[in-house]
Order: C-alpha cells, then structure tokens, then sequence
C-alpha cells in the first residue's frame, strides 16, 4: 500500500509469542504415518512456570498449505511430551479432501500457504467449520482461527519454558504439503494492544513517520459476522479523511469508499450482502498509516 520510494514496517509485538519463520518453505512428509516436527525452545519465563499459572489464553498458528487435510494428525507437544490435539485423523468424520491454502496434489513445490491457528475460545474446529459451512472437497479452508480438537486444560501443567514442538503426520500417500512458519504466543487476558509505526523513505531521502495508532482505536463487530459488519473508531487525535476498503483472502477488493474519522466515538456499518464464506482483511488507510483487521463472513 506504500509506494513512495522504499518502505520500513515496525510492529510492535501484539502478543507474548516465540515463533519460527523459514528461510524457504519445508515440504511436509508424504505417505503412511509420516511425520514433521519443527521445535521451538522457550527460556523467557521465571523457572517452573506453567502454563496454567499464566492464566492466559494459548494461540498456535502455522502458515502452511497441504492437498488433503483429511490426511492430517496436527498437535503441539509441549516439554514434557504431553500433546495437544489441532487436528485429529479420523476415518469416519466429515473431513476429506478439503485443502490448506491453496495446496494441490502432485506438485513438487511449495503451493500458497494460509495462516492458521487454533485458540480455545474459537468457535468451530476444521471438522465443524466444514459441516457448518459446507466446505467440500478440493475447496480452501478459510485462513482465521479455530478450535483444537483437545481442550487447552490438558496443557495446563506443562512447563512453559523448553522446547515445544509443532508435529505434523501424514496419514495417507499421494498428497503433499509445505510449511512457511508456526509460533505459540499467550495473549495476556485483560486485552491485547497492538500498536504500528510505518516509515515511509522518499526517493529524495527524505523521510515521515506516520503516528503510532493502538489497534484499540478501530473496532469491528460482530467477527464473524453475516449480513452485516459494523466499524467503530475512537481517536483522541483523529487521521480525518480516510479509505476504507474490502479485500478477500485471495487479495482482490471487494468494497471502497471514503469516510472521515472525527474525535471521538463514531460507528458505521459495511454492507456485506452477496459476499462468499471466508476471510476478509478490512483496511484503514490514512495519509500517516493503515489499520488492518481480519473479519470473517459466515
């Protein structure tokens, strides 16, 4: 979205996460009780905490693609080897041939992988998100978030610090997939801020920095929503004149118009009627920066 000469992204950590991105993505294991397991040690916290006595809530999400989830035994392992199920392989579920990203059987490259994670407050797991939505075979499942097939309690004793693992089995041949990246992270419960700053370099060297915005200041509701998304701002020091637009997860828009954000509260509503299931990114854009937001259509 920023085009002026060469662009600087500074997030600021929205969560108290570890994670392991890949300098080029792994192709996942094919065939019969094959498996992957990528680890990441975590040393942060005071000796002999558990994850328990965090009292926060546990998000794990995988940037990957495979061509057949139905295949699939996903879970994370934690120091002590107990694990908690993502995603359970089962002969007699709904589950088949649905896809992660945009994977496709027989390739010997690396397909567009989706982010996915699993929270314990989100409300259906792949096997209930596919009936309650109908996703049939070789459709995408929808980047976002879902429920694991374990309840988070069974983790409760683990020990935070050491190594965790994501572990992956492939339980069928003749389908492939890869992954780019995974991270665990434990969002503090009172409410997670995520704040930016967006450094824009112009060709003349020159440079402006756009004003730091909690995420806090832009609302959406309800997520995920049907017919209707409604938009709630509340800056102390408003941008004025904005954009805000639509895109889909495949990136194409869906919806623009301009809008101007005054001090103070003000909410208003996007129309989603005619929009298909999935994930959507709605965008803020100012002259000194972009809010982004992840919205789901059910």
């Amino acid at each position: 979205m920023l085009n002026k000469g060469d662009n600087e992204v500074s997030y600021f950590s929205c969560a108290d996460f570890q994670g392991k991105s890949l300098e080029e993505p792994i192709l996942l294991p094919d065939g019969t009780g094959a498996d992957f397991t990528i680890p990441i040690t975590l040393s942060d916290y005071p000796e002999g905490t558990t994850v328990g006595a965090l009292n926060q809530p546990v998000l794990i999400c995988a940037t990957m693609e495979h061509s057949y989830l139905g295949d699939l035994d996903i879970w994370l392992q934690c120091p002590d080897g107990t694990k908690l199920g993502l995603h359970d392989f089962r002969s007699d579920d709904e589950v088949r041939r649905q896809l992660l990203g945009e994977g496709v059987e027989g390739t010997e490259t690396p397909d567009p992988a989706y982010q996915y994670c699993w929270r314990s407050d989100a409300p259906y797991t792949f096997e209930q998100y596919i009936i309650t939505f109908s996703v049939g075979n070789n459709e995408s499942m929808p980047a976002g978030d879902y429920a694991p097939e374990d309840p988070v309690s069974v983790i409760e004793n683990c020990l935070v610090n050491g190594e965790w693992s994501l572990r992956i089995r492939d339980n069928i041949a003749q389908d492939n997939g890869s992954l780019t990246s995974w991270y665990i992270a434990f969002p503090g419960t009172d409410g997670v801020r995520c704040d930016y700053t967006v450094e824009v370099k112009s060709d003349e060297g020159g440079t402006s920095t756009a004003d730091t915005y909690a995420a806090s200041a832009v609302s959406v509701s309800p997520n995920p929503f049907q017919h209707t998304l409604r938009v709630t701002t509340d800056f102390d020091n408003p941008p004025g004149d904005a954009v805000l637009s639509v895109v889909s997860a495949r990136g194409r828009e869906i919806t623009r118009r301009d809008i101007v954000m005054p001090t103070g509260e003000q909410t208003f509503a996007v129309d989603a009627a005619g929009w298909p299931a999935g994930i959507y990114f709605l965008r803020i854009h100012t002259e000194e920066g972009e809010w982004v937001r992840k919205v789901v259509r059910r």
